[in-house]
């Protein structure tokens, strides 16, 4: 029969001094994992300031197109928005290829490992997540160009001026959209 060595510890008063409960236990070995996993957070981070960005960017944009005079503070505030999302996706974008290098030499040395295992599946997370932001973004500065394409194409038709799509683009692209605008406000308070 088995025999309790537990219980022949505690009768002779030589257990091991466990830690209670209030004391931290060190665990060497885990420091490249932590350094890894704030980095997984600071990415994160990123990320959701950058999907926050980009929902600012959707209302500045409905301000915009629904605005009509351009007021010059909105379309700065668009501008540094836009900066913004620009830094940041590139800052995440090298933190993400830096993680994807360590995990190539990892995969070098032992590619059976479980911290192998975690550091992809976080890696990956990230990219999924990161990609769905930036191409919520894409979409978003697309949405607005057509909606502005079409904005001014009905100023054009409504004032007689028939413009093709490639002209209007011009337009958009220089400082005449502007020059554009207040024709058209002027025509209409005048009603010629």
């Amino acid at each position: 029969m088995a025999k309790d060595l537990f219980a022949v510890l505690r009768q002779n008063n030589e257990l091991p001094n466990l830690p209670s409960a209030e004391e931290a236990v060190v665990v060497d070995g885990g420091s490249q994992m932590d350094l890894f996993f704030s980095e997984v957070e600071w990415i994160r981070r990123e990320i959701e300031k950058t999907r926050i960005e980009i929902s600012q960017v959707k209302t500045k944009h409905g301000e915009i197109l629904s605005a009509l005079q351009q007021n010059p503070k909105t379309k700065t505030q668009l501008e540094e928005l836009n900066e913004s999302i620009t830094r940041s996706a590139k800052e995440i974008r090298l933190k993400l290829k830096s993680l994807e290098q360590t995990i190539r030499e990892q995969e070098a040395n032992d590619a059976t490992s479980a911290d192998l295992r975690i550091r992809k599946t976080q890696h990956f997370a990230n990219i999924k997540l990161f990609m769905a932001a930036m191409t919520d973004y894409n979409k978003t500065q697309i949405d607005f160009r057509d909606a502005n394409k079409a904005r001014i194409k009905r100023q054009l038709e409504i004032v007689q001026i028939l413009h093709s799509i490639p002209s209007i683009t011009i337009l958009i692209s220089s400082s005449l959209l502007v020059v554009l605008s207040s024709l058209f406000f002027l025509w209409l308070l005048n009603g010629d």
